[in-house]
């Protein structure tokens, strides 16, 4: 994948969320395509409208070797609660706003609610959240996702989150699953039968 990079975070009533993390995925991707890049904190060039200080808003922040746009909207919040897995060689390590590959699948497999994507024989991520599989009272996640997202690595640092490599033939030894991203905290309201995860 090619153009431009993008980094989304969550504002909540006005307060940038979780924001320690993206600037860390941010400037580590700088550095990997352009490695003599100076530090950004993104804290300081998040300036946020009057209009989006309230409720929960989706900020976009659009990059190559510097910040080209920012950009917000409202958050809509989408419900998943069916998964229909897939088999991809879809490279997406850095976080691209060209999602093209991964919208077709979606696009493909319209009759399931999201599509979790399984590369070299490992499962990884649905089109735009890591993973979550519950077994008694632990929490795992692949040990190899397509992009390590934010919210990821924050639960992972925390001790919340396990990795493992998670193969399809091993979701059986799991009850329930659950998605998180920037703005799907790990809620246990929210998880749902693996049995809603079809071949």
């Amino acid at each position: 994948m090619t153009g431009r990079l993008l980094e989304t975070i969550k504002i909540q009533d006005g307060i940038i969320q979780n924001i320690i993390y993206h600037n860390q995925r941010f400037n580590k991707t700088r550095r990997h395509f352009w490695p003599d890049s100076i530090s950004i904190d993104l804290y300081e060039f998040i300036k946020i409208p009057d209009q989006f200080k309230f409720g929960t808003v989706r900020c976009r922040i659009l990059y190559t070797t510097e910040i080209e746009e920012i950009q917000f909207f409202e958050y809509q919040f989408n419900s998943i609660s069916t998964l229909k897995i897939v088999n991809t060689e879809i490279d997406y390590n850095y976080k691209w706003e060209n999602r093209t590959e991964i919208n077709d699948l979606v696009a493909e497999n319209s009759n399931f609610d999201d599509i979790l994507m399984v590369k070299n024989g490992f499962i990884t991520d649905t089109s735009y959240a890591n993973i979550v599989l519950k077994k008694d009272n632990e929490f795992f996640t692949p040990k190899k996702p397509l992009l390590n997202g934010s919210k990821r690595q924050h639960l992972i640092d925390e001790d919340i989150l396990i990795e493992k490599n998670i193969k399809p033939s091993d979701l059986k030894k799991y009850s329930h699953f659950a998605l998180i991203n920037a703005f799907n905290d790990l809620d246990l309201t929210k998880f749902i039968p693996i049995k809603n995860i079809q071949k």
